[in-house]
């Protein structure tokens, strides 16, 4: 009898001790599901209790400094899908690959997944979205959404650039005021019972989207379609690869025209290269895409070239500005310089100017004379003008890409290095470098930082923002700033420049011409 009560206490302390460790086991795990893990399990259950559809922002229209539209959005919607709402799948996944061109076994696999939205395409058109109501296919979602649209296709391609298939801007200012423009997307979030649909009656929170900024760029239309015309009319005349212009305004730094020629078309802009048509379907996609990236490539601001006769506005500012020469000084050209035992040719070598002024050595655009005044300022003094006018650093405009353009370690400039560099060779800037610099010496000597942008408004027109003009430095005095000018004038009015002559205007210029390395 004692030893069977003594089993009997066993078994009851076995079942006691049991139970104890399963009711700890059981209130440590409810403790982590309802304490530790409680927020992932409520977001669990919330994910299966709504739907939530994002709701597209508007991109910010872009306009030109007088308020004439550049760039705006086009209405268009957004396709989802709800997998749990759509019955018969292959049937629509068939449908939705004829109306939309897209792949029918991509899309069947989209619409076979264990999700609660799907998003089919964006950016589909108003009539495309008709045809695919007609066909009133239960379980498609149609959100309102938008394109980007560039009202004159190819216009100024290499300021506004273009943006991808989410509205983000890929190039021009389309990308470097991408905060700006974006604006946030909103949500409609809505209550559904346990197979997906949408509770009468259920929770609904509609959250606004916000739309962004819109801006105004210091870009002139009127001077734009002007620029491009000539631009155009200069790749076609001279048979050239590419050709290019800048207009600047040498007060502010404003840029009023950027053209450029061939250019791209900012609706499409991965249409396939005329130049690679036939092999395009045999490149790879880094192939392509660097055939696409030549083309986008901003060259104003991107490619480096040797300035030539250009650059001796450069060096004749900084003689005039350190006194080693005069508009009256008198030069001698005999067609070439020996300098370090290299024989430097004038550019009218076989017919040699001869006794000449500073001003008619501008005017003639003679080597000979601009190697002089290099070698009277030599190069510390001459490496502090090309310094100070910007070259071998960016301008800072705001687009992507820009180069600094290549400019010597002055430790290794000897003789014949800074003689070159005196008439525009042995020395790579940028277009925008030049024009900048060219603007500074028309300004006074104030180098202006180039500005894109004027401000960012909202969509009643409120200013929220200023672009303000940017003062970096002052280069040259103002009095050797109105000698340059009334030289610089001289060249147009009696000198190589007479191609710019026009009427009634005060037209300052220098003519350049580089020579082309065959070879390397």
């Amino acid at each position: 009898m004692a030893i069977a009560a003594k089993k009997i206490r066993k078994r009851v302390l076995f079942l006691l001790f049991s139970f104890t460790a399963m009711f700890i086991f059981l209130t440590v795990k409810l403790f982590f599901i309802q304490i530790i893990s409680g927020p992932e399990y409520q977001q669990k259950a919330m994910d299966q209790w709504t739907r939530d559809v994002p709701v597209p922002s508007k991109r910010g229209t872009i306009f030109d400094r007088n308020g004439k539209e550049l760039v705006t959005n086009a209405p268009a919607y957004q396709i989802y899908a709800r997998p749990v709402e759509i019955t018969d799948k292959e049937e629509v996944a068939s449908t939705l690959s004829e109306i939309l061109g897209m792949d029918e076994n991509s899309l069947l696999d989209r619409l076979n997944a264990k999700k609660d939205t799907i998003l089919i395409k964006q950016k589909v058109d108003a009539e495309i979205i008709s045809s695919l109501r007609e066909k009133n296919i239960k379980g498609l979602i149609y959100i309102d959404d938008n394109k980007r649209f560039y009202t004159q296709s190819n216009f100024a391609s290499y300021i506004l650039g273009f943006t991808n298939y989410d509205n983000q801007g890929q190039d021009g200012v389309e990308a470097t005021f991408e905060k700006y423009l974006n604006g946030y997307p909103g949500r409609d979030i809505k209550m559904t019972d346990s197979y997906g649909r949408e509770l009468p009656g259920g929770d609904r929170k509609y959250y606004e989207p916000q739309n962004g900024l819109n801006l105004i760029l210091t870009i002139d239309e009127v001077i734009q379609h002007f620029t491009e015309k000539a631009v155009e009319n200069a790749l076609n005349e001279n048979l050239a690869r590419r050709t290019m212009a800048i207009v600047m305004e040498p007060k502010t730094g404003d840029v009023l025209s950027i053209a450029v020629k061939p250019d791209y078309d900012n609706n499409d802009p991965r249409k396939t290269p005329e130049e690679f048509e036939e092999q395009w379907g045999q490149m790879t996609l880094k192939e392509q895409y660097d055939a696409l990236f030549k083309i986008w490539r901003n060259p104003v601001i991107s490619d480096t070239y040797e300035p030539g006769s250009t650059f001796k506005i450069i060096t004749s500012a900084a003689g005039l500005e350190e006194g080693v020469v005069k508009p009256d000084d008198k030069f001698y050209c005999s067609g070439f310089v020996e300098v370090g035992g290299h024989r430097l040719k004038c550019w009218r070598y076989y017919r040699p100017h001869g006794s000449e002024t500073f001003v008619e050595g501008v005017q003639n655009s003679c080597n000979p004379v601009f190697i002089e005044v290099a070698q009277r300022l030599g190069k510390d003094k001459f490496y502090k003008y090309i310094k100070g006018f910007g070259f071998g650093t960016t301008t800072n405009i705001k687009l992507l890409g820009e180069a600094s353009g290549i400019v010597r370690d002055i430790g290794y400039i000897g003789p014949v290095e800074l003689a070159n560099i005196a008439f525009g060779q042995g020395i790579s800037i940028t277009p925008i470098q030049l024009i900048t610099a060219a603007c500074a010496i028309a300004n006074d000597g104030y180098l202006m930082e180039p500005r894109i942008a004027k401000k960012l408004i909202d969509d009643v027109g409120n200013t929220i923002h200023d672009f303000k003009p940017r003062m970096i430095r002052q280069v040259i005095s103002k009095d050797t700033s109105a000698t340059m000018r009334s030289i610089l004038e001289s060249v147009v009015n009696n000198g190589s420049g007479a191609g710019a002559y026009i009427p009634g205007y005060k037209v300052a210029g220098k003519t350049g011409t580089a020579q082309n390395a065959e070879g390397g």
